[in-house]
């Protein structure tokens, strides 16, 4: 389930879904979430559409600010793209980099796979 979905989505991280409820306008705020389990079979709201979940995972992107009510009967697998998470990767001069007006620096890439470079 986890995977590099942008962000500091590497790994998700997995939250109850009444924690999530509570947190989707303050702590999760800048949060996405790529799936959801649930103990049983269940649903939610999400944009005011409902959503059928099972103890086997639905991958979808969710807003935690969509979310309706849930309760800890679900986990929620998310992840911080608030840019608020450190940042990886490197951003020194690399030796033989050099130039007259000053040194190159490496790109961090960020997300989309190295896709974005």
């Amino acid at each position: 389930m986890s995977g590099n979905y942008g962000g500091n989505s590497i790994p998700t991280i997995p939250i109850g879904g009444d924690v999530l409820y509570a947190g989707r306008n303050t702590a999760y705020k800048g949060w996405m979430c790529s799936s959801v389990v649930a103990d049983a079979t269940q649903t939610f709201t999400y944009s005011s559409q409902t959503v059928n979940v099972s103890t086997s995972p639905l991958e979808f992107v969710m807003y935690p600010a969509l979310i309706g009510t849930v309760d800890s009967g679900f986990t929620f697998f998310c992840y911080d793209c608030s840019c608020r998470g450190v940042m990886s990767g490197s951003t020194a001069p690399s030796s033989g980099m050099t130039n007259p007006s000053g040194p190159f620096w490496n790109p961090v890439i960020i997300g989309g796979n190295g896709l974005n470079s």
